[in-house]
This record gives structure tokens, C-alpha cells and sequence, in this order.
């Protein structure tokens, strides 16, 4: 997008509680000025009473105090789209209306509505700015790691995603997916909220490119009597996506063939073959929900009576 685009923003939030400090300081340093003048300025009180009446109206004119915004940085797909909710914190009564700018069009562009849109993989910033010159920077990062979300449906020609291969990620773009991921638990509420654990689910089934296969677990870390306590095979139970070398480090225990990432082979006890790990069904749950913020343990599913913290004992809903 060249250029700027003006619109006006109706549903605009105000702050203006939060001013009242600001102003009864600037009140103070107002006596503080009138004094001083009074005592400096050889008691020439026109020239007193035109510095008094600058300050007035610097400090109690209708203006915008600070601009917010419900994102500060923004990850996208190419094609993707994110809407920027503005905050204004004003004085008064100024005019709320406000410019967009995107300082390179050809990455990211932006509307009159504060739409941000991926046109190609890069980083740049988008510019919203008050008519008295107030501004306030978003960092955007556009990449070709994620998919804008589609849905695959019966009986369409929707593609199926692809399964992952073997080392498809390097360390660097391993870690940006994390970092998109995390993004996404904020901006659904962050940490602890049913909000965020819907969000990790959706990054992994309709952001991110591939699929990532089952896997039969060779073990858990936590419950089912006789099981194994291995880690990372078949279940992962550690913050962001299993893709990086560099996630061997929070693995606790694994078999002779192991560890391995996502999509890379693996020996699975259960059908006595190598395979891609993956993840098993209760595997994924435990997984959702613990970078959601809701750490239930990696206990899995079943439903034994001497154990009380299986995904089965959290409610019938998790059944």
C-alpha cells in the first residue's frame, strides 16, 4: 500500500482515569513556573501571564496522551490477515481520527480499518499515527512457515496436509515457530485459559504446514502401571513444536533408538519397526494442554482405579 490511509475510528477505546496524576503533577510544576517567573522575571507580568496562559493550554488543550494497541508484534502467513484494536489514552475531547502506513507495502499493507495483510515474506512495520502527530509502532513478521488456516473437508477438493518429514526445519525456523505459537496463547489469553489451549490446538492443525503422524508411545513420564518412563516418543511434553535437535536437551529418558524429532524414525515397541515419531492420540491432549497452561501431567488416557490423574479423572468431557 502507498501512501497513508486515513480513516476515522469509531469504537476507539479511552483512557482518561489514568491522566489524572499526569495532570495534577503538571498542575504543581504550573505554581512551581508561576513562582519562579514571579521572582525572575523583573515582575513583568505581561510577560508572566503570556508564559502562564503557553502552559495552560499546553497542559489542558484537547489532545491524545499515548496510543495502544492489542498486538505489538504480528505473525502472519502469506495471504494471512490479523485486525489491530486501537486504545487511545486521551485529554479531552481530540480528534481521534488516525493514519496508517506500512513502511514496506510490498511485505505487509494495511487498511482504514486496521487490517493487516501478508503479501510477502519479509519484516516490516506498520505506522498508526494521530492527526497531532502521536504515533505508535507494530513489528510485523510475514512468513512462508505457516499457512493461511483452511479447512479439509469431505467430499471437496480441499488437499490433505502432508506428513513431516524428517528434519524439515533448521534450529532458527524451529524456534520462530515457537515463537508464532506462543503469539497465538497470547492473543487467545494467554497461559491458563481454555482460550489458549484452543489455540495451540489450532496452530498445529490448520497453521502449520504438515501433519504430524501417530505414533505408538514407547512409554510415558507420568501414571499407567508397567509403562516405561520414557519421554518423547510417541508423546511430548515440553513447550513448542518437537522439530529441533535442540529440544533434546528437555528429553529425560529415552530408548536405544532415540531420541528424535518429529517426522524422523523411530523404533516402535508396540509394532517391533521403525517408524516416524508422532504423536498418540492422548499424546496430542496432554501436549494442547500443557502449553495452554494447564499442566495435568503426562498421564495420558486409560482409566485404571488406582490412579485419580488420568485425562479420564479430569471430567467426563476429557473421556
Amino acid at each position: 500500500m502507498n501512501g497513508i490511509k486515513k480513516g476515522r475510528k469509531k469504537a476507539v477505546k479511552t483512557n482518561k482515569g489514568k491522566s489524572f496524576f499526569s495532570v495534577t503533577f503538571l498542575c504543581i510544576c504550573l505554581i512551581s513556573v508561576v513562582i519562579i517567573c514571579y521572582k525572575y522575571v523583573s515582575f513583568d507580568t505581561s510577560k508572566v501571564s503570556k508564559i502562564v496562559d503557553n502552559i495552560k493550554n499546553s497542559i489542558f488543550s484537547d489532545k491524545v496522551l499515548s496510543i495502544k494497541s492489542n498486538l505489538n508484534k504480528v505473525y502472519l502467513a502469506v495471504g494471512g490477515t490479523k485486525k489491530i484494536n486501537i486504545e487511545l489514552d486521551v485529554m479531552g475531547e481530540p480528534d481521534r481520527s488516525l493514519s496508517w502506513s506500512s513502511d514496506d507495502s510490498n511485505i505487509a499493507t494495511i487498511n482504514e480499518e486496521g487490517l493487516i495483510k501478508g503479501i510477502n515474506v519479509g519484516n516490516t512495520k506498520i505506522i498508526v499515527k494521530t492527526k497531532d502527530g502521536v504515533n505508535h509502532i507494530i513489528e510485523v513478521v510475514v512468513t512462508d512457515l505457516i499457512v493461511v488456516p483452511t479447512m479439509n473437508i469431505a467430499n471437496t477438493k480441499t488437499k490433505p496436509k502432508p506428513f513431516l518429514p524428517c528434519g524439515r526445519y533448521t534450529d532458527e525456523e524451529a524456534a520462530l515457530l515457537d515463537e508464532i505459537l506462543y503469539s497465538r496463547i497470547e492473543e487467545a489469553g494467554g497461559e491458563g485459559t481454555r482460550g489458549a489451549v484452543v489455540a495451540v490446538i489450532r496452530f498445529l492443525l490448520l497453521e502449520f504446514p504438515y501433519e504430524v503422524k501417530y505414533f505408538n508411545e514407547n512409554g510415558r513420564m507420568d501414571g499407567r502401571p508397567g509403562s516405561a518412563k520414557i519421554d518423547a516418543e510417541g508423546r511430548f511434553y515440553h513447550k513448542g513444536l518437537y522439530l529441533s535437535k535442540n529440544k533434546f536437551e528437555l528429553v529425560k529418558s529415552s530408548t536405544k533408538s532415540g531420541p528424535a524429532t518429529w517426522g524422523c524414525n523411530l523404533f516402535d515397541n508396540l509394532l517391533g519397526k521403525y517408524r516416524p515419531n508422532g504423536l498418540t492420540c492422548s499424546g496430542f491432549v496432554s501436549w494442547a494442554l500443557y502449553n495452554g497452561g494447564l499442566d495435568v501431567g503426562d498421564v495420558g488416557a486409560g482409566d485404571y482405579t488406582d490412579l485419580d490423574n488420568e485425562l479420564s479423572d479430569l471430567g467426563p468431557h476429557q473421556q
